[in-house]
Parts: structure tokens; C-alpha cells; sequence
């Protein structure tokens, strides 16, 4: 009885809390859902997708056809690594510096008027620069937050 009365009473968790964990939640299915799905949108055709790369005008040719073939998989195992508990930290500091690579790319292209369409989503889904550079933050604000916790 003794020991019973030195333990601290179990608590309810507080409503911040709940919400903190919800919103980690929800910034982890954002990502998965992004990552799965341009991925597997660039898998479709990996030519466009390296011109889309090639339009950023920051790599050789030779480096865009081969980011255009691997980058999609990177993508779907980051996708796959949030699903996870034990590898989602780990996922999320990727997708965290693959997100801030993708809005310098992005920002880089707009300060120098290049008139392009990002590409994130394969060819089938163009996005003006201007959306996709706002999209770009706030993913890299959400992987990073997750990563975080």
C-alpha cells in the first residue's frame, strides 16, 4: 500500500499534447502521400522527367537522366521509411534536405525568370513555379518538424 501511495497518479493527456500528436500525424501522411505519389507519377515517364530537370538549368545532362531514373525511387522509400516508426525520424531528416533542395532549385529558377513548369509530379500534373515554390516550404516545414520529434 505504501508503494502505491509514492507513484504519481496517472494523468490524462493534456489537449496540446493530443493536438501536437495529431498534427505529426497528419504532416507524416502529407508526406508519405507527396512522396508516394511523385514518385510513382515520375516512374511514367522518366524522359519528361528529365527535362523537366534539365529546365532547372543546374545540372549537366548526364546528371539529369541519372536523377531522373533514381530520384522517383528515393521518393517512394522515403514514402515507404515515414510509414515506419522505427526509420520515420530518419525518413523525415531526409525528406527535410531533399524538400530545402528542391525550393532552392525552385527559387533559383524564379529569381532567374526561367519559364518552366516544376515537374515534381511527372508531366501529367505541371505546376507553375510560383505554387510549387510555396508547396516546397511548407513540406520542408512540415519533414522538419517531424524529423524533430
Amino acid at each position: 500500500m505504501e508503494r502505491l501511495a509514492r507513484t504519481a497518479p496517472m494523468t490524462a493527456p493534456s489537449t496540446s499534447h493530443l493536438r501536437a500528436k495529431w498534427l505529426l500525424r497528419l504532416a507524416a501522411w502529407m508526406l508519405i502521400a507527396v512522396f508516394g505519389w511523385a514518385g510513382v507519377a515520375k516512374l511514367a515517364d522518366p524522359a519528361a522527367f528529365a527535362t523537366a530537370i534539365d529546365g532547372y538549368r543546374l545540372t549537366p545532362p548526364f546528371a539529369s537522366a541519372i536523377m531522373a531514373v533514381y530520384l522517383p525511387w528515393f521518393e517512394i522509400a522515403l514514402a515507404a521509411g515515414l510509414l515506419t516508426h522505427r526509420l520515420r525520424s530518419s525518413a523525415a531528416l531526409l525528406a527535410a534536405v531533399l524538400m530545402l533542395v528542391f525550393t532552392i532549385a525552385t527559387g533559383l529558377a524564379l529569381a532567374r525568370g526561367l519559364d518552366i513548369e516544376c515537374g515534381c509530379f511527372g508531366s501529367a500534373h505541371p505546376t507553375p513555379l510560383h505554387l510549387a515554390l510555396i508547396r516546397d516550404i511548407g513540406l520542408f516545414l512540415a519533414a522538419a518538424l517531424l524529423a524533430r520529434n
